[in-house]
């Protein structure tokens, strides 16, 4: 017969019936952390309403809407990226396009702010 921890059956039910849990803030570090894991999503499951999202995993955030800024941070998929305004920067290539259009905006969970290309951001708000 298997023992089961009680906060180990209320995790896994949680996560089986699609609830997300809000991660407190952490400090960015300097070099990207590891990337962060998909939570399970039912087709319902908004994550980011009204707001961008990280379109992967390791999304640098810049100082300036260029890629040769400097990196402020990292944003992942689910983390969403509230908006500030859009702007007009260098072109980036997006595979079978490119745009020039950045937003400007803080990072949800990890609170850092900076320029992020469209290239990388969604706004279907689901996982």
């Amino acid at each position: 017969m298997r023992k089961w921890n009680k906060a180990a059956v209320t995790t896994a039910a949680f996560l089986a019936v699609g609830f997300t849990v809000t991660a407190a803030a952490e400090p960015v570090s300097a070099t990207p952390g590891p990337a962060a894991s998909a939570r399970p999503a039912s087709a319902g499951t908004i994550y980011c309403p009204n707001d961008a999202d990280f379109a992967g995993t390791g999304i640098r955030i810049r100082s300036a809407p260029d890629l040769g800024s400097s990196t402020r941070g990292y944003g992942n998929h689910h983390d969403c990226f509230t908006g500030g305004f859009q702007t007009t920067g260098a072109s980036v290539n997006c595979g079978t396009n490119s745009t020039n259009q950045w937003q400007y905006g803080t990072n949800r969970r990890t609170g850092v702010t900076g320029y992020v290309s469209w290239c990388y951001l969604e706004v279907d708000g689901t996982g």
